[in-house]
Protein backbone atom coordinates (compact mmCIF):
# COMPACT_ATOMS: atom_id res chain seq x y z
CA UNK A 1 0.00 0.00 0.00
CA UNK A 2 1.42 3.89 -0.40
CA UNK A 3 3.69 4.94 1.85
CA UNK A 4 7.67 5.72 3.25
CA UNK A 5 9.12 2.88 5.09
CA UNK A 6 12.98 2.43 6.46
CA UNK A 7 15.17 1.86 9.35
CA UNK A 8 17.60 4.51 10.62
CA UNK A 9 20.62 2.83 12.58
CA UNK A 10 22.37 5.79 14.81
CA UNK A 11 24.93 3.53 15.30
CA UNK A 12 26.23 2.87 11.99
CA UNK A 13 26.07 6.82 11.32
CA UNK A 14 29.21 8.21 9.43
CA UNK A 15 29.64 4.70 7.83
CA UNK A 16 30.63 4.26 3.88
CA UNK A 17 28.58 1.21 3.58
CA UNK A 18 25.39 -0.49 5.06
CA UNK A 19 25.44 -4.26 6.65
CA UNK A 20 23.57 -6.51 4.24
CA UNK A 21 20.95 -7.82 7.05
CA UNK A 22 19.63 -4.13 7.08
CA UNK A 23 19.46 -4.11 3.17
CA UNK A 24 17.31 -7.56 3.49
CA UNK A 25 15.35 -5.71 6.30
CA UNK A 26 14.12 -2.90 3.89
CA UNK A 27 13.50 -5.19 1.08
CA UNK A 28 11.36 -7.32 3.43
CA UNK A 29 9.22 -4.00 4.45
CA UNK A 30 8.85 -3.04 0.93
CA UNK A 31 7.40 -6.66 -0.48
CA UNK A 32 5.27 -6.24 2.76
CA UNK A 33 3.47 -3.13 1.30
CA UNK A 34 3.50 -3.92 -2.09
CA UNK A 35 0.10 -5.19 -2.54
CA UNK A 36 -0.61 -4.67 -6.03
CA UNK A 37 2.06 -5.70 -9.22
CA UNK A 38 1.07 -2.20 -10.76
CA UNK A 39 2.10 -0.07 -7.75
CA UNK A 40 5.55 1.98 -8.31
CA UNK A 41 8.45 1.43 -5.65
CA UNK A 42 12.01 2.79 -5.08
CA UNK A 43 14.67 2.27 -2.22
CA UNK A 44 17.31 4.46 -0.84
CA UNK A 45 20.57 4.01 0.89
CA UNK A 46 22.23 6.39 3.22
CA UNK A 47 25.09 5.14 4.56
CA UNK A 48 26.14 8.49 6.16
CA UNK A 49 23.37 8.67 8.20
CA UNK A 50 22.87 4.69 8.64
CA UNK A 51 19.64 4.86 6.91
CA UNK A 52 17.89 2.54 4.41
CA UNK A 53 14.64 3.68 3.01
CA UNK A 54 11.79 2.88 0.56
CA UNK A 55 8.57 3.98 -0.70
CA UNK A 56 5.26 2.29 -2.71
CA UNK A 57 3.18 4.24 -4.57
CA UNK A 58 0.02 4.27 -7.00
CA UNK A 59 1.62 7.00 -9.02
CA UNK A 60 4.68 6.54 -11.21
CA UNK A 61 7.85 7.82 -8.83
CA UNK A 62 10.00 10.75 -10.36
CA UNK A 63 13.71 10.67 -10.58
CA UNK A 64 15.71 12.26 -8.27
CA UNK A 65 19.03 14.08 -8.59
CA UNK A 66 21.14 16.48 -6.32
CA UNK A 67 22.14 16.43 -3.00
CA UNK A 68 19.28 15.89 -1.20
CA UNK A 69 16.79 12.78 -1.16
CA UNK A 70 13.38 13.30 -0.54
CA UNK A 71 10.60 10.95 -0.04
CA UNK A 72 6.87 12.09 0.24
CA UNK A 73 3.88 10.42 0.69
CA UNK A 74 0.06 10.95 1.04
CA UNK A 75 -2.57 13.07 -0.86
CA UNK A 76 -1.13 16.02 -0.77
CA UNK A 77 2.57 14.43 -1.66
CA UNK A 78 4.59 16.92 -3.98
CA UNK A 79 7.41 17.27 -5.79
CA UNK A 80 10.30 18.12 -4.74
CA UNK A 81 10.65 21.43 -2.61
CA UNK A 82 13.53 23.54 -3.97
CA UNK A 83 16.34 24.35 -0.89
CA UNK A 84 19.68 23.57 -0.60
CA UNK A 85 19.54 21.72 3.30
CA UNK A 86 16.92 19.45 5.16
CA UNK A 87 15.26 22.37 6.76
CA UNK A 88 14.43 23.85 3.39
CA UNK A 89 12.78 21.16 1.84
CA UNK A 90 10.69 20.26 4.98
CA UNK A 91 9.29 24.09 4.96
CA UNK A 92 8.91 23.71 1.27
CA UNK A 93 6.27 20.48 2.26
CA UNK A 94 4.63 22.84 4.58
CA UNK A 95 3.05 19.70 6.78
CA UNK A 96 0.70 18.56 4.49
CA UNK A 97 2.53 15.10 3.89
CA UNK A 98 4.31 13.16 5.83
CA UNK A 99 8.27 12.41 4.07
CA UNK A 100 11.94 12.05 5.19
CA UNK A 101 14.68 14.42 3.80
CA UNK A 102 18.13 12.97 3.96
CA UNK A 103 21.37 14.91 3.33
CA UNK A 104 24.15 12.69 2.41
CA UNK A 105 27.24 14.70 3.05
CA UNK A 106 26.27 15.03 6.30
CA UNK A 107 24.29 12.42 7.53
CA UNK A 108 21.51 14.47 8.75
CA UNK A 109 17.71 13.03 8.21
CA UNK A 110 14.26 14.83 9.07
CA UNK A 111 11.58 12.34 9.26
CA UNK A 112 7.97 13.69 9.76
CA UNK A 113 4.14 13.16 9.26
CA UNK A 114 1.48 15.84 8.45
CA UNK A 115 0.54 18.50 10.94
CA UNK A 116 -3.43 16.53 11.25
CA UNK A 117 -1.65 13.12 11.62
CA UNK A 118 -3.70 11.89 8.77
CA UNK A 119 -0.59 10.44 7.25
CA UNK A 120 0.10 8.32 9.86
CA UNK A 121 3.26 6.74 10.66
CA UNK A 122 4.29 4.18 13.13
CA UNK A 123 7.32 4.28 14.79
CA UNK A 124 9.43 1.17 16.51
CA UNK A 125 13.00 1.89 18.35
CA UNK A 126 14.92 -1.04 19.33
CA UNK A 127 18.52 0.22 20.47
CA UNK A 128 19.89 2.15 17.90
CA UNK A 129 17.45 1.06 15.38
CA UNK A 130 14.40 3.20 14.69
CA UNK A 131 12.11 1.39 12.31
CA UNK A 132 9.32 3.79 10.81
CA UNK A 133 6.76 2.85 7.88
CA UNK A 134 3.18 4.44 6.96
CA UNK A 135 1.86 1.14 8.05
CA UNK A 136 2.48 -1.33 10.69
CA UNK A 137 2.77 -4.27 8.29
CA UNK A 138 5.95 -3.03 7.36
CA UNK A 139 7.26 -3.18 10.66
CA UNK A 140 6.17 -6.38 12.08
CA UNK A 141 7.66 -7.69 9.07
CA UNK A 142 11.06 -7.31 10.49
CA UNK A 143 10.21 -7.57 14.30
CA UNK A 144 8.94 -11.09 15.47
CA UNK A 145 8.75 -9.40 18.62
CA UNK A 146 6.23 -7.03 17.89
CA UNK A 147 3.53 -9.27 16.50
CA UNK A 148 1.33 -9.36 19.13
CA UNK A 149 -1.78 -7.27 20.13
CA UNK A 150 -1.19 -3.87 23.16
CA UNK A 151 -4.01 -4.92 25.66
CA UNK A 152 -4.48 -1.13 26.25
CA UNK A 153 -4.65 -0.83 22.12
CA UNK A 154 -7.10 -3.92 22.40
CA UNK A 155 -9.47 -1.97 24.38
CA UNK A 156 -9.54 1.06 22.68
CA UNK A 157 -10.27 -0.58 18.97
CA UNK A 158 -12.97 -2.85 20.47
CA UNK A 159 -14.83 0.20 22.52
CA UNK A 160 -13.94 3.39 19.63
CA UNK A 161 -13.24 1.19 16.76
CA UNK A 162 -9.40 2.30 16.66
CA UNK A 163 -6.55 2.92 18.96
CA UNK A 164 -6.29 6.84 20.52
CA UNK A 165 -3.19 9.21 21.14
CA UNK A 166 0.12 7.60 19.64
CA UNK A 167 -1.27 3.75 20.85
CA UNK A 168 -1.59 1.27 17.92
CA UNK A 169 -2.40 -1.86 17.92
CA UNK A 170 1.16 -3.83 18.41
CA UNK A 171 3.14 -4.36 21.22
CA UNK A 172 5.63 -1.59 21.06
CA UNK A 173 5.06 0.04 18.17
CA UNK A 174 3.79 3.97 18.46
CA UNK A 175 2.08 6.04 16.70
CA UNK A 176 3.81 9.18 15.54
CA UNK A 177 1.45 12.88 17.22
CA UNK A 178 0.21 15.12 14.40
CA UNK A 179 2.68 17.97 13.40
CA UNK A 180 5.93 15.79 14.57
CA UNK A 181 9.00 15.85 13.43
CA UNK A 182 12.23 13.24 13.85
CA UNK A 183 15.69 14.55 13.72
CA UNK A 184 18.69 12.39 13.45
CA UNK A 185 22.17 13.22 13.02
CA UNK A 186 25.65 12.38 14.61
CA UNK A 187 24.55 13.85 18.02
CA UNK A 188 21.63 11.30 18.28
CA UNK A 189 17.63 11.85 17.50
CA UNK A 190 15.65 14.42 18.70
CA UNK A 191 11.58 14.68 18.49
CA UNK A 192 9.52 17.67 18.44
CA UNK A 193 5.94 19.31 17.23
CA UNK A 194 6.55 21.08 14.80
CA UNK A 195 2.65 22.32 14.57
CA UNK A 196 0.17 22.41 17.19
CA UNK A 197 -3.67 23.02 16.47
CA UNK A 198 -3.25 26.51 18.48
CA UNK A 199 -1.74 27.91 15.29
CA UNK A 200 -5.07 27.69 13.53
CA UNK A 201 -7.09 28.60 16.74
CA UNK A 202 -5.35 31.63 17.36
CA UNK A 203 -6.62 33.43 13.99
CA UNK A 204 -9.09 36.33 13.53
CA UNK A 205 -12.61 35.98 13.12
CA UNK A 206 -14.26 36.83 9.99
CA UNK A 207 -17.90 38.23 9.87
CA UNK A 208 -20.53 35.79 8.25
CA UNK A 209 -20.49 37.53 4.86
CA UNK A 210 -16.70 37.60 4.59
CA UNK A 211 -16.19 34.36 6.04
CA UNK A 212 -18.43 32.67 3.45
CA UNK A 213 -16.70 34.70 0.59
CA UNK A 214 -13.31 33.58 1.13
CA UNK A 215 -13.98 29.83 2.02
CA UNK A 216 -16.13 29.98 -1.23
CA UNK A 217 -13.01 31.05 -2.79
CA UNK A 218 -10.70 28.42 -1.38
CA UNK A 219 -12.84 25.67 -1.29
CA UNK A 220 -13.39 26.11 -5.49
CA UNK A 221 -9.76 27.30 -6.24
CA UNK A 222 -8.78 23.62 -4.35
CA UNK A 223 -11.38 21.48 -5.96
CA UNK A 224 -10.06 23.07 -9.47
CA UNK A 225 -6.72 22.28 -8.66
CA UNK A 226 -7.89 18.59 -7.40
CA UNK A 227 -9.74 18.30 -10.93
CA UNK A 228 -7.17 18.69 -13.06
CA UNK A 229 -4.28 17.30 -11.38
CA UNK A 230 -2.66 14.09 -13.07
CA UNK A 231 -3.99 11.65 -12.66
CA UNK A 232 -7.47 12.24 -13.99
CA UNK A 233 -9.72 11.89 -11.20
CA UNK A 234 -13.30 11.46 -11.23
CA UNK A 235 -16.05 12.59 -7.94
CA UNK A 236 -17.67 10.09 -5.63
CA UNK A 237 -20.81 11.93 -5.65
CA UNK A 238 -23.42 11.04 -2.19
CA UNK A 239 -26.70 12.68 -1.66
CA UNK A 240 -25.14 14.88 0.90
CA UNK A 241 -24.29 18.59 0.79
CA UNK A 242 -21.05 18.34 0.86
CA UNK A 243 -20.05 16.44 -2.29
CA UNK A 244 -22.82 19.03 -3.79
CA UNK A 245 -20.73 21.33 -2.71
CA UNK A 246 -17.61 20.18 -4.79
CA UNK A 247 -20.06 19.56 -7.86
CA UNK A 248 -20.75 23.08 -8.18
CA UNK A 249 -17.27 24.48 -7.39
CA UNK A 250 -16.92 22.39 -10.68
CA UNK A 251 -18.94 24.85 -12.51
CA UNK A 252 -17.93 26.16 -15.91
CA UNK A 253 -14.64 23.74 -15.82
CA UNK A 254 -14.56 20.28 -17.50
CA UNK A 255 -17.12 17.68 -16.73
CA UNK A 256 -15.60 14.56 -14.93
CA UNK A 257 -16.96 11.35 -14.96
CA UNK A 258 -18.90 10.68 -11.31
CA UNK A 259 -20.40 7.56 -9.34
CA UNK A 260 -21.79 6.65 -6.65
CA UNK A 261 -21.70 3.60 -4.48
CA UNK A 262 -24.79 1.79 -4.93
CA UNK A 263 -26.80 -1.37 -3.12
CA UNK A 264 -28.20 -4.56 -4.33
CA UNK A 265 -31.79 -4.10 -2.78
CA UNK A 266 -33.03 -0.93 -4.31
CA UNK A 267 -31.64 2.68 -5.16
CA UNK A 268 -30.55 4.55 -2.56
CA UNK A 269 -30.70 8.11 -1.12
CA UNK A 270 -27.67 8.77 -2.74
CA UNK A 271 -27.91 7.39 -6.20
CA UNK A 272 -31.17 9.21 -6.31
CA UNK A 273 -29.95 12.38 -5.39
CA UNK A 274 -26.77 11.61 -7.05
CA UNK A 275 -28.04 11.36 -9.84
CA UNK A 276 -30.21 14.32 -9.97
CA UNK A 277 -26.73 16.37 -9.23
CA UNK A 278 -24.81 14.71 -11.79
CA UNK A 279 -27.55 15.96 -14.29
CA UNK A 280 -27.89 19.27 -12.95
CA UNK A 281 -23.82 19.55 -13.61
CA UNK A 282 -23.53 17.64 -17.10
CA UNK A 283 -21.57 14.98 -15.30
CA UNK A 284 -21.40 11.54 -16.82
CA UNK A 285 -23.17 8.98 -13.70
CA UNK A 286 -22.87 5.60 -13.24
CA UNK A 287 -23.74 3.56 -10.12
CA UNK A 288 -20.93 1.07 -8.58
CA UNK A 289 -22.83 -1.73 -6.64
CA UNK A 290 -22.03 -4.12 -4.00
CA UNK A 291 -23.90 -6.76 -4.31
CA UNK A 292 -23.55 -10.89 -5.27
CA UNK A 293 -19.76 -10.57 -6.61
CA UNK A 294 -18.79 -8.83 -3.38
CA UNK A 295 -20.59 -11.86 -1.48
CA UNK A 296 -19.22 -14.18 -3.52
CA UNK A 297 -15.53 -13.28 -2.96
CA UNK A 298 -16.35 -11.68 0.52
CA UNK A 299 -13.46 -13.83 2.51
CA UNK A 300 -10.88 -12.54 0.05
CA UNK A 301 -11.58 -9.41 0.41
CA UNK A 302 -11.86 -9.60 4.47
CA UNK A 303 -8.73 -10.43 4.26
CA UNK A 304 -7.19 -7.93 1.89
CA UNK A 305 -9.11 -5.44 3.72
CA UNK A 306 -7.56 -6.51 7.14
CA UNK A 307 -4.29 -6.94 6.12
CA UNK A 308 -4.18 -3.53 4.14
CA UNK A 309 -5.92 -1.79 7.39
CA UNK A 310 -3.03 -3.40 9.55
CA UNK A 311 -6.25 -4.55 11.86
CA UNK A 312 -7.93 -1.84 12.01
CA UNK A 313 -11.08 -2.28 9.64
CA UNK A 314 -12.91 -5.36 8.68
CA UNK A 315 -15.93 -5.80 7.13
CA UNK A 316 -16.93 -2.22 6.31
CA UNK A 317 -13.50 -1.86 4.29
CA UNK A 318 -14.27 -5.48 2.49
CA UNK A 319 -16.96 -3.15 1.14
CA UNK A 320 -15.05 0.26 0.75
CA UNK A 321 -12.12 -2.07 -0.46
CA UNK A 322 -14.60 -3.88 -3.32
CA UNK A 323 -16.09 -0.57 -4.70
CA UNK A 324 -12.91 1.67 -4.72
CA UNK A 325 -11.67 -1.05 -6.70
CA UNK A 326 -14.05 -0.69 -9.54
CA UNK A 327 -14.31 3.12 -9.20
CA UNK A 328 -9.90 2.66 -10.04
CA UNK A 329 -11.54 1.45 -13.53
CA UNK A 330 -13.20 5.00 -13.97
CA UNK A 331 -10.67 6.96 -12.89
CA UNK A 332 -6.88 6.44 -11.00
CA UNK A 333 -8.14 9.12 -8.30
CA UNK A 334 -10.98 9.99 -6.75
CA UNK A 335 -11.87 13.64 -5.37
CA UNK A 336 -14.40 13.51 -2.35
CA UNK A 337 -16.43 15.63 -0.12
CA UNK A 338 -15.60 13.48 2.95
CA UNK A 339 -14.75 15.54 6.21
CA UNK A 340 -17.13 18.33 5.02
CA UNK A 341 -20.18 17.40 7.29
CA UNK A 342 -17.89 17.00 10.74
CA UNK A 343 -15.61 19.94 9.49
CA UNK A 344 -18.95 22.38 8.65
CA UNK A 345 -21.54 21.19 10.97
CA UNK A 346 -19.82 19.07 13.27
CA UNK A 347 -21.21 15.88 12.35
CA UNK A 348 -19.77 13.25 14.90
CA UNK A 349 -20.38 9.36 14.13
CA UNK A 350 -16.88 8.91 16.65
CA UNK A 351 -18.37 7.05 19.85
CA UNK A 352 -17.05 5.28 22.82
CA UNK A 353 -19.42 1.82 23.19
CA UNK A 354 -17.81 -1.24 25.04
CA UNK A 355 -19.17 -3.72 22.73
CA UNK A 356 -22.24 -5.84 23.24
CA UNK A 357 -21.77 -9.89 24.66
CA UNK A 358 -20.13 -9.92 27.69
CA UNK A 359 -17.12 -11.66 26.00
CA UNK A 360 -14.45 -9.60 27.62
CA UNK A 361 -11.67 -10.95 29.97
CA UNK A 362 -11.46 -9.25 33.34
CA UNK A 363 -7.95 -7.74 32.49
CA UNK A 364 -9.25 -6.08 29.07
CA UNK A 365 -12.27 -4.77 31.13
CA UNK A 366 -9.89 -3.21 33.33
CA UNK A 367 -8.61 -1.14 30.16
CA UNK A 368 -12.00 0.14 29.58
CA UNK A 369 -12.00 3.20 31.76
CA UNK A 370 -8.32 4.51 30.62
CA UNK A 371 -9.74 4.22 26.89
CA UNK A 372 -12.92 6.35 28.48
CA UNK A 373 -10.48 8.94 28.92
CA UNK A 374 -8.21 9.21 26.22
CA UNK A 375 -11.08 9.05 23.85
CA UNK A 376 -12.46 12.54 25.27
CA UNK A 377 -9.39 14.84 25.34
CA UNK A 378 -9.50 18.10 26.36
CA UNK A 379 -9.54 19.94 22.88
CA UNK A 380 -11.52 22.97 23.49
CA UNK A 381 -12.59 23.88 19.87
CA UNK A 382 -14.67 21.53 17.96
CA UNK A 383 -13.01 22.12 14.78
CA UNK A 384 -9.72 21.09 16.08
CA UNK A 385 -11.28 17.78 17.83
CA UNK A 386 -12.37 16.63 14.02
CA UNK A 387 -9.13 17.89 12.73
CA UNK A 388 -6.48 16.44 15.35
CA UNK A 389 -8.56 13.69 16.78
CA UNK A 390 -11.20 12.38 14.58
CA UNK A 391 -9.99 12.46 11.20
CA UNK A 392 -6.69 10.94 12.01
CA UNK A 393 -7.92 8.28 14.39
CA UNK A 394 -11.28 7.06 13.43
CA UNK A 395 -10.77 7.93 9.76
CA UNK A 396 -7.86 5.85 9.39
CA UNK A 397 -8.82 2.43 8.75
CA UNK A 398 -11.58 3.62 5.84
CA UNK A 399 -8.58 5.96 4.15
CA UNK A 400 -6.05 2.75 4.49
CA UNK A 401 -8.19 1.25 2.15
CA UNK A 402 -9.47 3.99 -0.04
CA UNK A 403 -5.99 4.71 -1.09
CA UNK A 404 -4.77 0.92 -1.41
CA UNK A 405 -6.52 1.66 -4.61
CA UNK A 406 -7.49 5.16 -5.81
CA UNK A 407 -5.45 8.47 -5.25
CA UNK A 408 -7.84 10.46 -2.82
CA UNK A 409 -8.26 14.59 -3.29
CA UNK A 410 -10.32 15.83 0.04
CA UNK A 411 -10.65 19.13 -0.54
CA UNK A 412 -12.13 20.07 2.62
CA UNK A 413 -8.29 19.17 4.12
CA UNK A 414 -6.80 21.12 2.20
CA UNK A 415 -4.70 24.28 4.00
CA UNK A 416 -6.36 27.08 2.60
CA UNK A 417 -9.98 25.53 2.96
CA UNK A 418 -9.15 24.87 6.59
CA UNK A 419 -7.41 28.13 7.79
CA UNK A 420 -10.87 29.49 6.18
CA UNK A 421 -13.04 27.03 8.41
CA UNK A 422 -11.57 28.34 11.31
CA UNK A 423 -12.08 31.97 10.48
CA UNK A 424 -15.93 31.32 10.95
CA UNK A 425 -17.97 30.88 14.89
CA UNK A 426 -18.79 27.28 15.08
CA UNK A 427 -22.92 28.48 14.12
CA UNK A 428 -21.62 30.50 11.10
CA UNK A 429 -19.95 26.97 10.19
CA UNK A 430 -23.25 25.46 11.09
CA UNK A 431 -25.47 27.38 8.81
CA UNK A 432 -27.29 26.32 5.94
CA UNK A 433 -26.42 29.48 4.30
CA UNK A 434 -22.76 28.85 4.23
CA UNK A 435 -23.44 25.89 2.22
CA UNK A 436 -25.57 27.61 -0.11
CA UNK A 437 -23.03 30.48 -0.52
CA UNK A 438 -21.03 27.52 -2.18
CA UNK A 439 -23.33 25.59 -3.63
CA UNK A 440 -24.92 29.06 -5.37
CA UNK A 441 -22.67 28.39 -7.91
CA UNK A 442 -24.53 26.11 -9.36
CA UNK A 443 -27.85 27.96 -8.75
CA UNK A 444 -30.46 24.82 -9.65
CA UNK A 445 -28.65 22.56 -7.00
CA UNK A 446 -30.00 25.01 -4.33
CA UNK A 447 -33.62 24.00 -4.54
CA UNK A 448 -32.38 19.93 -4.66
CA UNK A 449 -33.42 18.42 -1.55
CA UNK A 450 -30.65 16.25 -0.14
CA UNK A 451 -30.65 12.22 0.71
CA UNK A 452 -31.68 13.39 4.29
CA UNK A 453 -34.62 15.85 2.96
CA UNK A 454 -32.45 19.38 3.50
CA UNK A 455 -33.13 22.13 1.54
CA UNK A 456 -30.63 24.90 2.12
CA UNK A 457 -32.68 27.69 1.18
CA UNK A 458 -35.95 27.12 2.17
CA UNK A 459 -37.41 24.86 5.73
CA UNK A 460 -38.38 21.74 4.83
CA UNK A 461 -39.93 20.13 7.86
CA UNK A 462 -41.99 17.38 6.26
CA UNK A 463 -39.65 16.21 3.65
CA UNK A 464 -37.09 15.68 6.40
CA UNK A 465 -39.30 13.89 8.82
CA UNK A 466 -40.22 11.55 6.17
CA UNK A 467 -36.40 10.71 5.57
CA UNK A 468 -35.46 10.55 8.54
CA UNK A 469 -38.33 8.11 9.41
CA UNK A 470 -37.82 5.92 6.52
CA UNK A 471 -33.69 6.18 7.62
CA UNK A 472 -34.29 5.04 10.90
CA UNK A 473 -36.33 2.69 9.93
CA UNK A 474 -33.83 0.95 7.66
CA UNK A 475 -30.76 0.99 10.86
CA UNK A 476 -33.34 -0.26 13.23
CA UNK A 477 -34.44 -3.24 10.87
CA UNK A 478 -30.86 -4.05 9.61
CA UNK A 479 -27.47 -2.90 11.64
CA UNK A 480 -28.77 -1.09 14.36
CA UNK A 481 -31.76 -3.41 15.07
CA UNK A 482 -32.61 -4.36 18.96
CA UNK A 483 -32.67 -8.28 19.73
CA UNK A 484 -36.36 -8.06 19.80
CA UNK A 485 -36.55 -6.99 16.40
CA UNK A 486 -34.19 -9.15 14.80
CA UNK A 487 -36.26 -12.29 16.41
CA UNK A 488 -38.94 -10.47 14.93
CA UNK A 489 -37.75 -10.46 11.70
CA UNK A 490 -36.65 -13.91 11.41
CA UNK A 491 -39.64 -15.15 11.91
CA UNK A 492 -41.14 -13.62 8.90
CA UNK A 493 -40.82 -13.96 5.66
CA UNK A 494 -37.84 -11.87 4.58
CA UNK A 495 -39.21 -9.25 2.06
CA UNK A 496 -41.87 -8.39 5.10
CA UNK A 497 -39.12 -7.03 7.62
CA UNK A 498 -35.66 -7.62 7.38
CA UNK A 499 -34.84 -6.64 3.71
CA UNK A 500 -38.39 -4.45 3.71
CA UNK A 501 -35.75 -1.30 4.01
CA UNK A 502 -32.48 -2.68 2.92
CA UNK A 503 -31.14 0.08 0.87
CA UNK A 504 -33.10 2.72 1.87
CA UNK A 505 -29.26 4.67 2.83
CA UNK A 506 -27.25 2.22 3.15
CA UNK A 507 -24.94 0.19 0.60
CA UNK A 508 -23.81 -2.63 2.38
CA UNK A 509 -25.80 -4.64 4.75
CA UNK A 510 -23.74 -6.70 6.99
CA UNK A 511 -26.63 -8.26 9.55
CA UNK A 512 -28.42 -9.65 6.83
CA UNK A 513 -25.65 -11.23 4.86
CA UNK A 514 -23.75 -12.51 7.94
CA UNK A 515 -27.39 -14.25 9.08
CA UNK A 516 -27.65 -15.65 5.10
CA UNK A 517 -24.93 -15.26 2.53
CA UNK A 518 -21.80 -14.55 4.87
CA UNK A 519 -22.47 -17.24 7.79
CA UNK A 520 -20.66 -20.04 7.08
CA UNK A 521 -17.66 -17.87 6.48
CA UNK A 522 -18.18 -15.64 10.24
CA UNK A 523 -18.27 -19.41 11.48
CA UNK A 524 -14.94 -20.05 9.76
CA UNK A 525 -13.26 -17.21 10.74
CA UNK A 526 -14.04 -17.63 14.47
CA UNK A 527 -13.80 -21.36 14.57
CA UNK A 528 -10.06 -20.45 13.00
CA UNK A 529 -9.33 -17.59 16.11
CA UNK A 530 -6.03 -18.37 17.64
CA UNK A 531 -5.76 -19.84 20.80
CA UNK A 532 -3.89 -16.50 21.73
CA UNK A 533 -6.53 -14.46 21.68
CA UNK A 534 -8.03 -16.38 24.19
CA UNK A 535 -6.26 -14.55 26.66
CA UNK A 536 -8.31 -11.06 26.31
CA UNK A 537 -11.75 -12.65 24.87
CA UNK A 538 -13.96 -15.04 25.38
CA UNK A 539 -14.13 -17.04 22.21
CA UNK A 540 -16.67 -19.45 22.96
CA UNK A 541 -18.88 -17.25 24.05
CA UNK A 542 -18.22 -15.50 20.82
CA UNK A 543 -18.74 -17.84 18.72
CA UNK A 544 -22.20 -18.78 20.88
CA UNK A 545 -22.89 -15.14 20.21
CA UNK A 546 -22.19 -15.73 16.01
CA UNK A 547 -24.49 -18.74 16.38
CA UNK A 548 -27.48 -16.96 17.77
CA UNK A 549 -27.39 -14.12 15.33
CA UNK A 550 -27.20 -16.49 12.40
CA UNK A 551 -30.56 -17.78 14.30
CA UNK A 552 -32.23 -14.22 14.36
CA UNK A 553 -31.72 -14.53 18.15
CA UNK A 554 -29.91 -11.26 18.67
CA UNK A 555 -27.86 -8.65 16.85
CA UNK A 556 -24.62 -9.02 17.22
CA UNK A 557 -22.94 -7.39 14.12
CA UNK A 558 -20.50 -5.06 15.38
CA UNK A 559 -18.84 -6.90 18.23
CA UNK A 560 -18.94 -10.10 15.26
CA UNK A 561 -16.95 -7.54 13.21
CA UNK A 562 -14.42 -6.81 15.75
CA UNK A 563 -13.74 -9.96 16.84
CA UNK A 564 -13.84 -11.40 13.33
CA UNK A 565 -11.12 -8.61 12.39
CA UNK A 566 -8.92 -9.21 15.40
CA UNK A 567 -8.44 -12.82 14.51
CA UNK A 568 -8.19 -12.54 10.92
CA UNK A 569 -5.33 -9.43 11.91
CA UNK A 570 -3.48 -12.50 14.33
CA UNK A 571 -3.80 -15.37 11.61
CA UNK A 572 -1.85 -12.35 8.99
CA UNK A 573 0.11 -10.25 10.89
CA UNK A 574 1.31 -12.79 13.69
CA UNK A 575 1.70 -16.04 12.55
CA UNK A 576 5.63 -16.87 10.70
CA UNK A 577 4.17 -18.97 8.40
CA UNK A 578 1.62 -16.53 6.65
CA UNK A 579 4.79 -13.85 6.60
CA UNK A 580 7.44 -16.58 4.67
CA UNK A 581 4.37 -17.65 2.27
CA UNK A 582 3.54 -13.80 1.82
CA UNK A 583 6.95 -12.00 1.32
CA UNK A 584 8.27 -15.31 -0.43
CA UNK A 585 12.24 -14.58 -2.42
CA UNK A 586 12.92 -11.09 -1.22
CA UNK A 587 16.77 -11.14 -1.98
CA UNK A 588 16.02 -9.69 -4.92
CA UNK A 589 14.41 -6.33 -6.13
CA UNK A 590 12.87 -5.54 -9.42
CA UNK A 591 14.46 -2.85 -12.06
CA UNK A 592 12.50 0.06 -10.88
CA UNK A 593 12.90 -1.19 -7.27
CA UNK A 594 16.76 -1.08 -7.44
CA UNK A 595 18.32 1.20 -5.08
CA UNK A 596 20.01 4.28 -5.38
CA UNK A 597 22.78 4.61 -2.77
CA UNK A 598 23.88 7.82 -1.66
Amino acid sequence: MPGIFGIIDASLSGSRSLPEELLAQTRVMLRSMRLEAWYSSRLMHVPAAGASVGQVELRPLAHQSGPLLTLTTGERATAVASGTTPEDIFQGIGGTSAGLVAEPSSGRVILFNDRYGRERLFVRTVGSRTFFASEAKAILAVCPEARAFDTQGLAEFLACGCTLTTRSLFRGIAVLEPGTMLSFDRDGVRISRYFVEQELERGSRLSADDFRASFTAALRTEVRRAAIAEPASALSLTGGLDSRMIAACLADGPPLPSYTFGSMYRKTGDVSVAQSVAGICGLPHQVIGLGGEFLANFRQTFDRSVYISDGYLGLSGAAELHVNALARAIAPARITGNWGGEMMRGVRAFKFTVPKGNFLRPELLDCMTQAEAAFSPRIADPLSGTLFHQIPLQGYGRYVVERSQVITRTPFLAPQVVEALYGAAPEVRRACESAAAVIGQRPALLGLPTDAGVVVTRPARARKLWRRAAIKTEYMTSHGAPDWMARLAAVLPAPVLETRFLGVDKFYHFRHWMRHQLAPTVKAVLAAAAPRLEQSLDLERVRAMADQHCRGQANYTDSLDKVMTLATAERMLFDDAAWQQRLGDVSTVRDEEQARWA
